[in-house]
């Protein structure tokens, strides 16, 4: 075993042989506290999780996508409410039913909300009145709303969803909204999650031509925004506490050296005389 003896790096000097300063004992308390310190900051960065954010071509094959909203009309009876969706592509249907409910409101206000599958490309969908027994003047028909909520993609927990402020049209007019649509898939580990956040721009104008309405204009980026959660791993949070430790140490030793080989030869000189 002499030749494991013979590699071993750090050789113990016995303690008659060494000597202890105040100054050497200042820094090395320091030194301490400068340790402890960057070791607790570098644990809560290695706890943390970090968020990266990048932009990339969208590849999803997806064709239709899933819009889901919950509108209030407070002066619109519902047996006169429609929800119509046209897009470029030339679809247009009127007065759509499938997975939307209409519940009657306080007086002659009606509650609409629901989903509906639209194609990925520019489109629309609108409120508007429809009857068949019923002939609509524009000036007479109030279309003044307002919305609980709007959301592209299958419905996420609340912190994910981007709702629109809750604007309210005036009388008589009609309130366009643009939304301006970007895929944003979330990586949490192995877990991707789906979701779609937009941009909305608001245009109220009136139309002599037209009955009042509530239109909800779309179009879809062909960007996607991928949002990646990241953890340091356990390599190199160890790689930085080892880097801290033997920073530290080494600084400190230089220190304590300079220190201590200057006050030998000042404390030299001082005894031959040579300072006063």
């Amino acid at each position: 075993m002499e030749w494991l003896k013979s590699v071993h790096f750090y050789r113990k000097v016995p303690a008659d042989l060494t000597e202890a300063t105040l100054a050497g004992g200042t820094i090395s308390l320091l030194s301490s506290l400068a340790m402890a310190y960057l070791f607790v900051s570098n644990f809560r960065s290695f706890l943390q999780i970090e968020t990266v954010t990048s932009v990339r071509l969208d590849e999803s094959q997806e064709k239709k996508i899933q819009i889901n909203f919950n509108v209030t009309l407070h002066h619109l009876p519902c047996r006169f409410a429609s929800v119509d969706i046209a897009d470029v592509m030339g679809t247009h249907l009127q007065n759509v039913s499938a997975n939307i409910s209409e519940v009657g409101g306080v007086g002659e206000g009606c509650l609409v909300k629901g989903v509906v599958l639209v194609n990925r490309v520019p489109g629309n969908f609108h409120i508007s009145a429809h009857s068949k027994a019923h002939s609509f003047q524009p000036g007479q028909l109030n279309m003044t709303h307002e919305i609980g909520r709007m959301t592209f993609g299958r419905p996420l927990t609340p912190a994910m969803l981007r709702l629109l402020p809750d604007d309210v049209a005036a009388a008589h007019d009609v309130l366009a909204r643009t939304l301006h649509v970007v895929h944003t898939s979330h990586v949490l580990g192995r877990r991707q999650i789906d979701t779609y956040q937009y941009t909305a721009n608001s245009n109220n104008y009136q139309d002599g031509g037209s009955l009042p309405s509530a239109v909800f204009s779309y179009d879809m980026s062909p960007m996607q925004v991928l949002v990646q959660t990241e953890r340091k791993s356990l390599a190199s949070f160890l790689t930085q506490l080892c880097a801290i430790i033997g920073g530290v140490f080494t600084v400190t030793g230089l220190v304590d050296g300079v220190v201590y080989h200057g006050s030998a030869t000042l404390k030299r000189k001082m005894q031959l005389g040579k300072i006063v």
